[in-house]
């Protein structure tokens, strides 16, 4: 879950991967992104500096996959 304000404060997909858990550095979720292992929805990214927005998660959440194995549903409260 995330907060709005969090989200607000700083909604790069580097960051969101991070405090997550997907990731175990800002580091990490950067070189993640840049070799194409990060997908949002059913989009792969691959700009270190995607931003995600409220609007995109909506009521349902979004859903953030790390490789094939490892996913994390985003909720806003």
């Amino acid at each position: 879950m995330l907060r709005r304000d969090m989200l607000a404060a700083d909604g790069r997909l580097t960051t969101i991967l991070n405090s997550c858990g997907l990731c175990t550095s800002n580091s990490e979720a950067r070189k993640l992104v840049q070799q194409g292992g990060a997908t949002v929805g059913e989009s792969k990214i691959t700009d270190i500096n995607y931003v995600i927005t409220e609007d995109m998660i909506g009521t349902d959440g979004l859903l953030l996959r790390k490789g094939k194995k490892s996913y994390c549903r985003l909720l806003l409260i």
